[in-house]
């Protein structure tokens, strides 16, 4: 199973909104720090400019301000 893959940041409001509804609805991600590694970060502008940027299975991207679970 593939998961969806978040690039996120410390410190921010809608990165920690984005894990805790995640965890408390038991879906599973891959979380990748852009503050923790240039990796993750050259990967995560491939996608956008502002965190919490979700990358689906399927290929859809959202990014910035976290409004729920569309996955």
């Amino acid at each position: 199973m593939t998961l969806p893959v978040i690039y996120t940041i410390q410190f921010c409001p809608a990165c920690d909104k984005l894990r805790e509804t995640w965890d408390s609805q038991g879906i599973e991600y891959v979380e990748k720090r852009v503050d923790e590694s240039q990796e993750a970060l050259d990967e995560a502008l491939e996608y956008g400019s502002a965190v919490p940027i979700i990358v689906y299975p399927d290929g859809r991207i959202e990014e910035g301000e976290f409004e729920g679970v569309h996955g």
